[in-house]
């Protein structure tokens, strides 16, 4: 016997202990079955839309996901490339003002042999090599020799 029938049988023996009639029994366990298939088919039913909206938005989440993972990649490789051209702009700025800097060196240099050369219209470098060179006189021509003192005695 299967468990079907002895689901029947033992719900025939609890309707015959009810005091239902042999001919009512066969209705009401008709009857009964029908609900119980009903439901079952409605639960089926509820469970395999339930499944396949969990399938819907497990396909959402993934794809979803993926979208987030490619939106990570998109901002960092962008940041890199900020990072990278901002730190090349940063080392040509240097290199600009390492030059900027050795023109205005060399502009002052220049214009202090010119302020030399205006002073002292001998200019005389030293030659490290021969002869030390003669010390000029501290007078300037042009400029007024300096008044005597006159001393008490």
């Amino acid at each position: 016997m299967t468990a079907k029938g002895k689901q029947l049988e033992g719900l025939g023996r609890l309707l015959k202990a009810a005091g239902v009639k042999p001919t009512g029994t066969e209705q009401i366990i008709r009857t009964h079955l029908d609900k119980i298939q009903y439901d079952a088919g409605r639960q089926h039913s509820e469970i395999v839309e339930t499944v396949r909206l969990l399938q819907e938005e497990l396909a959402e989440l993934r794809h979803s996901h993926s979208l987030s993972l490619a939106e990570i990649r998109t901002a960092t490789d962008l940041m890199r490339n900020e990072l990278e051209a901002s730190s090349t702009g940063f080392i040509q700025s240097l290199r600009r003002a390492k030059a900027a800097l050795a023109t205005i060196v060399l502009i002052q240099i220049a214009i202090l042999f010119i302020l030399l050369a205006t002073l002292d219209g001998d200019i005389r470098l030293p030659n490290f090599g021969s002869a030390p060179v003669a010390a000029k006189s501290p007078a300037y021509p042009g400029l007024p020799a300096a008044a005597p003192t006159q001393t008490k005695s």
